[in-house]
């Protein structure tokens, strides 16, 4: 049935989205919410739409949306939510610079979206080797090492939990693939992750520290504004295990978030890993003899304090549900038809956030260049020429002039954690509505980029 929305989730996220908030928006536009059992396909068809981040059912799933001839959309094409977590791949829209054009009058009159320069590092990769791809890629102290893969890969088994054993993913065992360390010292560090003495194992990435002055910004494709948690971007936006931790105010400066569900944008700020505490991070490790690779912690930073950036009012969770255009124009892509439901400029108020019309069009590039609709992006201001690509032009002296201005994006993740983005059960209940239409004519399983 078109109007029931399955999900295949890890045992670990399903609470946190199967929520009686999410199930009440769901029910005031007609739709039921069922938790699908990853090991019985047979009983996947009472689903109009599959929203799914579970490894290794890709190849079930794809089975199932051709038989039912159009009558089921996948939230997202499996491949592509493979694809989404390998953190090289999803950095590759922007290996080349984007820059948008604002409107007349824009002031800075071009934003300018890049990736940070970063290096892969397989399995079995030498120290000599690694040192010699960091130099490559420009990457020097401090930098952040992340697993490769942000969740095991899709030929993994789908048991629950996080996954991401050390071997395939580069977490630790018992890890999740959001792991965090900062490199602080490349001989030594190096020669402890390629070793297998660190904490994070290979593959892995290692990626330049952003120096972003106090403000991250998280993007995740939706239709409409929503705030989701963050993670510093570059880094994780994770407090520091090592050592005695710096006063709440020291610990972390803000970032800010963008969230994207169908044509939904959202953008929330939050704290962010500072370069103090990388610096205190890289002391405190000489001092006391360390590996020269730091692991970082998995707290999230706090909530700014009252008077931060604060989102539009979300739709309430009784509102009806789309009339069947509407529902096509989200199937469009962020940024593009209804820009009464795109992002207000009201809710990008954050010093230092990239102006709306550029975080639309960058929604939009994101989602058609990954082909999917659910997903975050982590973004950091440039601070000057230091942070920013040789070629994406002039970082803060260009912006003073109101020429252009540079943010880097640091991290995309698929299908990220809702339960800190108020009113994002509304959100994605409109989006699931939609596809749910989709599915009713037929039209799956894609969902138009």
């Amino acid at each position: 049935m078109a109007d029931t929305i399955g999900f295949l989730l890890q045992d670990s996220k399903r609470s946190r989205v199967l929520t009686p908030a999410l199930a009440a928006a769901a029910a005031a536009r007609g739709l039921s919410l069922a938790a699908l059992d990853p090991g019985d396909p047979g009983a996947w068809p009472g689903a109009g739409v599959i929203v799914h981040k579970r490894p290794g059912l890709g190849p079930a799933l794809e089975a199932h949306a051709a038989a039912a001839r159009g009558r089921v959309v996948l939230l997202d094409a499996p491949a592509a939510v493979a694809a989404l977590q390998d953190r090289e791949a999803m950095l590759m829209p922007l290996a080349a610079p984007l820059r948008v054009d604002g409107p007349a009058g824009a002031a800075p009159r071009a934003a300018v979206f890049a990736a940070p320069p970063q290096a892969v590092l397989r399995q079995g990769c030498a120290a000599e080797r690694a040192a010699a791809a960091l130099r490559a890629a420009g990457v020097r102290p401090p930098a952040l090492v992340k697993p490769l893969r942000s969740a095991p890969p899709d030929s993994a088994p789908g048991g629950g939990g996080g996954g991401g054993g050390g071997g395939g993913g580069g977490a630790p065992a018992g890890g999740d693939g959001h792991e965090l360390a900062a490199l602080v010292d490349v001989p030594r560090g190096l020669a402890a992750l390629c070793g297998g003495g660190a904490a994070l194992a290979l593959p892995a990435v290692v990626q330049a520290y952003v120096p972003h002055g106090d403000a991250l910004f998280k993007v995740t494709p939706r239709r409409r504004p929503s705030r989701g948690a963050g993670r510093h971007g570059s880094g994780e936006g994770r407090r520091l295990t090592c050592g005695r931790r710096a006063p709440p105010r020291a610990a972390t400066r803000r970032r800010a978030q963008l969230y994207v569900i169908g044509p939904h944008c959202v953008l929330t700020q939050r704290g962010t890993l500072t370069v103090a505490q990388l610096r205190d991070a890289a002391a405190r490790d000489a001092a006391g003899g360390g590996s020269g690779l730091v692991l970082l912690g998995r707290a999230s930073a706090a909530p700014l304090p009252p008077g931060g950036p604060q989102a539009p009012p979300a739709a309430a969770a009784g509102a009806a549900p789309r009339p069947d255009g509407a529902a096509a124009a989200c199937a469009g892509g962020a940024g593009g038809g209804e820009e009464g439901v795109a992002l207000r400029d009201a809710s990008v108020t954050a010093p230092g956030a990239p102006p709306a019309w550029a975080l639309r069009a960058l929604a939009a590039h994101l989602r058609a260049a990954l082909g999917v609709s659910l997903f975050n992006a982590d973004i950091l201001p440039c601070r000057g020429e230091e942070a920013a690509p040789s070629d994406a032009g002039a970082g803060e002296e260009g912006s003073a002039r109101g020429e252009q201005r540079v943010w880097t994006v640091v991290d995309v993740n698929y299908f990220p954690g809702l339960d800190k983005v108020p009113g994002a059960e509304a959100l994605l209940a409109d989006w699931l509505a939609a596809c749910a239409a989709r599915a009713a004519r037929g039209a799956g399983p894609r969902v138009p980029p």
